[in-house]
């Protein structure tokens, strides 16, 4: 733990904890440090499709339509998990850094 009681998560470690729970889905660091809107909308389509989610075998991560049905999705179960997340944290995600 780091001080102030909160525990710090290097980015190298959390990419390979993400890469060991979504089978196939590649990140980096880098990724985490600088993400797209495409790493994005990657990531969350995987999250949901472990879940039983399907997308259909013909949605592309361009694809604003795509990415309107995955906000509707991931912004319910956030908002069941006392979190809230807008479109553009999906549209432009990094815009928020410390």
């Amino acid at each position: 733990m780091a001080s102030g009681g909160s525990a710090q998560i290097k980015p190298g470690g959390m990419a390979k904890n993400i890469e060991s729970k979504l089978s196939g889905f590649k990140i980096t660091a880098q990724d985490l440090r600088t993400p797209t809107k495409e790493l994005v909308i990657a990531y969350y389509t995987a999250v949901m499709e472990e879940f039983g989610v399907d997308f259909g075998a013909s949605y592309r991560l361009h694809d604003v339509s795509h990415a309107v049905k995955l906000y509707h999705i991931v912004a319910y179960v956030f908002s069941k998990l006392g979190f809230r997340l807008s479109f553009d944290d999906i549209m432009n995600p990094g815009m928020w850094k410390e």
